[in-house]
Order: C-alpha cells, then structure tokens, then sequence
C-alpha cells in the first residue's frame, strides 16, 4: 500500500510540478518583463521539454546514471528554451530570459516557508 502510495503522490507532485514552473514563467512574462506568452506556448514548450525525462531511469545505472541525468536535466532546459522560441514567438534571448526568470521565480518561491512543508513530503 505503501508503494501506490507513493507512485500516486509522485505522479501529483509531478504535475504539480509541470504545472508550477508554467505559472512561474507565465509570471515572469506578464508582469516582471512585460512581455506576455501565451499560456498555451508555455505548456506546450514545458511538454515538448519533459520528453527526454522519459529516460530517467538510466539514471539507475551505476557510475553513468548521474551524468545522464545532468545531460537529461541539460537537454530539459534546452528543449524549454527553443520551444518557447518556437511555440511563444520570440528569439532564443528572450526565451532563455523568460525561462531564466521563470526558474528564479520557482526557486524563491520553493525556499519560502509556504513550500517547505510540501518539499519534506516529497522526501518522504
């Protein structure tokens, strides 16, 4: 019980997650650099980024597994940066400023104090 458990939370933590990081960058844009993105380009991009995620569990593998995740991590963030280029219609500099201050927008928000309890729960 204890395992399905745990896989349903990961899901929604996963998605939560996804969806998180698409309101952290629609954020950015419309009211930190004034520039809005369509909601739709954020999460279509967000999606496209996720697929090469669908290898993680070679990260399993011993002495490889943690360089493919940072490659796999690496590729995330490209995959992010050229989707929103290509799906919001704006420059590789721009995408990479919104996802850059959408990033920073996550992470502050995931050291305050409003985050922490749900962080230690996914540590469970």
């Amino acid at each position: 019980m204890r395992f399905v458990l745990s896989i349903v939370l990961s899901a929604l933590l996963f998605v939560a997650g996804y969806l998180f990081w698409g309101l952290s960058i629609w954020v950015a844009s419309r009211w930190l650099i004034e520039q809005p993105v369509a909601w739709r380009a954020i999460l279509d991009s967000l999606a496209l980024s996720y697929v090469p995620l669908m290898f993680s569990f070679l990260g399993a593998m011993p002495y490889l597994g943690v360089p493919i995740l940072r490659l796999l991590a690496l590729l995330n963030l490209v995959l992010v940066v050229t989707g929103l280029a290509a799906f919001g219609g704006l420059s590789l500099g721009q995408a990479a400023g919104h996802v850059a201050l959408g990033w920073v927008v996550l992470q502050v928000v995931q050291q305050t104090t409003l985050a922490q309890p749900l962080m230690r729960f996914n540590r469970w």
